[in-house]
């Protein structure tokens, strides 16, 4: 049982957490307007060029998300501290209670504001990024692709020069991060054309099932 909560149940909560991020990015794109929640690199380059290019309500719409992502990231850090005397874990898994709470929410405002839906995501995104930066030890993200790419890549050519040990479970905890993320990609794109708004309740569900896993593995004692 040691075995399994140190290096079995952080695997499974990364794949869980990273499936969700995946659908809720799906989400995002597909039924808001093609401005990303989690992608802020992308929100960044295309707030810039419509703000150079003088379309300033454009630009507006790739600015809200990047605020609403640095909030989130402030919002749970504050968590955090204010709860460091708790369980081990118990405040992460608070955290996840209120990012299931904010996209039900999403439910409600997507057909009607997209940018406020948008935004009400890349908040969730900030603190599911902050709450839960490392698994295993290995710092990855749950919710973009790029660094896990780059860093898959990189402990997978030095397991196949042989100049470090220990970089073949690295190489798994990137890859298991990189797949959860895109089945939960193919899985918001599937639920966006059959249950349009409400597609978002997969990632709660996603997220619900971490919470109740991480409960029975790290706090039920």
């Amino acid at each position: 049982m040691k075995d399994f909560k140190r290096k079995i149940a952080p695997v499974i909560l990364l794949a869980l957490l990273a499936a969700s991020g995946g659908c809720m990015d799906a989400y995002s794109y597909l039924y808001c307007e093609g401005v990303f929640a989690y992608a802020q690199t992308g929100n960044i380059l295309l707030f810039c060029i419509n703000l150079v290019r003088g379309e300033f309500l454009q630009s507006l719409s790739y600015l809200w998300p990047i605020l609403a992502f640095m909030g989130g990231t402030a919002v749970a850090f504050l968590l955090e501290r204010m709860h460091k005397g708790w369980k081990p874990f118990l405040h992460k898994w608070r955290t996840l209670i209120l990012e299931i709470a904010i996209l039900i929410g999403v439910c409600f405002v997507a057909d009607y504001n997209h940018l406020i839906a948008t935004a009400m995501i890349s908040f969730v995104c900030g603190m599911q990024l902050e709450s839960f930066p490392s698994f295993l030890s290995i710092r990855v993200a749950t919710t973009m692709c790029i660094g896990n790419l780059r860093s898959a890549v990189h402990h997978g050519m030095e397991c196949a020069v042989g100049n470090a040990r220990g970089n073949g479970v690295q190489v798994l905890v990137f890859g298991v991060a990189l797949t959860a993320f895109a089945l939960g990609a193919a899985l918001g794109n599937f639920l966006v054309a059959l249950l349009s708004a409400y597609a978002v309740l997969a990632s709660c569900v996603l997220l619900a099932v971490a919470i109740i896993f991480a409960f029975l593995v790290y706090e039920r004692d």
